[in-house]
């Protein structure tokens, strides 16, 4: 998702999100090509495996992103209209649209590995992105969408009141360290969704934000490097089979550490965007949705393809994860920018008249 607020854009924070995008992509595509009906090898799966950490980071840059656009925010019980009408426009609309689609194409049989709604929560879960059972939504991604939801939810808390919001914020975290566990897919609750210990991502998301913010660009080389170095040896530790109920976090806290010093470096320096980094960036919340449905039709048409011109498992993987991307990228362009520009230009029409007279715009990024 594109980061927008009064504050100065961090495109190194863009350029991460975009490359966690990929990761997970990359990762659902060794599986998929391990299925039977394609290649029936997970091919790359030894350096893919644990590309499904891009969603820890995308959890952690979530934490610093909210703090770092609404920070000013707290305690203003006049901004939640605003928070709330932002954080609606860029999660919901887009995501509409693309399950929208992914639904009526269930309905005419397409799609094998996703589930039609059925049942009214099913529905409710689908649109609202809110869990009340163990549904797996139509697009399978947007599982992660509901712990946005939550947290999102819980800083609006903060804005209202930071007597009220910071209680609650700790609470929910000690009791999911208590109490948390990681839900796989097929196993998940409401129960597991809302006390998930992917919730702590958030909370290194925040704790990254005020080191940043209180540590400046002094220490942002060294944090970048402790964190790379020690997310290198939580790897290891992990492929030689040591881990922990909560092991998982060990990887967020290094996102928070790489994110922290990445927001530290650049604040103080004025980057030239590099386009392709910056395109996948942008498109990360499209990449992200529509990834497997691409990677799906890919797959499809590479077994075809096949019957006339062999290709090599490798090069096969290539193609297909390419195809998913610039899929993703094009969904982007013509459907996710559209969609949030015609909002854009409406909200922008909509003038506030406060008390003093002063005519202010509802959108302020």
């Amino acid at each position: 998702m594109t980061m927008m607020s009064d504050r100065k854009p961090l495109l190194l924070l863009q350029y991460g999100r975009g490359l966690a995008a990929l990761a997970v992509a990359a990762f659902h595509l060794s599986l998929l090509l391990g299925d039977p009906r394609y290649l029936g090898v997970p091919v790359f799966y030894d350096l893919t495996w644990r590309g499904n950490l891009g969603v820890d980071f995308f959890f952690v840059l979530s934490g610093f992103i909210i703090f770092y656009a609404h920070e000013r925010d707290i305690g203003r019980p006049e901004r939640l209209k605003s928070y709330f009408a932002k954080r609606f426009t860029r999660l919901y609309p887009v995501y509409w649209v693309y399950v929208s689609a992914m639904c009526i194409l269930l309905a005419l049989n397409f799609g094998s590995a996703t589930s039609f709604p059925q049942a009214v929560t099913d529905w409710l879960s689908t649109l609202l992105l809110v869990r009340f059972d163990s549904f797996e939504l139509p697009i399978t991604p947007a599982w992660s969408l509901m712990h946005e939801v939550t947290f999102y939810a819980l800083f609006g808390l903060l804005i209202m009141s930071r007597r009220i919001g910071w209680p609650l914020l700790a609470l929910w975290m000690v009791t999911i360290l208590i109490a948390g566990s990681y839900s796989e897919e097929g196993h998940r609750t409401a129960f597991s969704t809302y006390f998930s210990a992917f919730n702590l991502d958030f909370a290194i998301g925040i704790a990254a934000f005020y080191a940043s913010k209180r540590c400046g660009s002094r220490l942002a080389v060294p944090a970048i490097v402790a964190g790379v170095l020690v997310l290198a040896g939580w790897y290891i530790l992990e492929t030689h089979g040591i881990v922990y109920r909560l092991h998982p976090l060990g990887y967020a806290a290094c996102f928070g550490l790489i994110v922290a010093g990445l927001a530290s470096f650049e604040r103080e320096r004025n980057l030239r965007p590099i386009a392709i980094l910056k395109l996948l960036g942008d498109a990360s919340y499209s990449i992200y949705l529509t990834h497997l449905a691409f990677l799906g039709v890919a797959c499809k048409v590479a077994m075809v393809a096949m019957r006339f011109v062999p290709l090599p498992p490798a090069a096969v993987y290539v193609v297909v994860l390419a195809a998913a991307i610039i899929g993703g990228c094009l969904a982007h362009l013509l459907v996710e920018k559209p969609v949030l520009s015609f909002i854009r230009r409406k909200d922008s029409r909509r003038e506030i008249y406060l008390p003093t007279g002063e005519i202010r715009s509802t959108h302020a990024g």
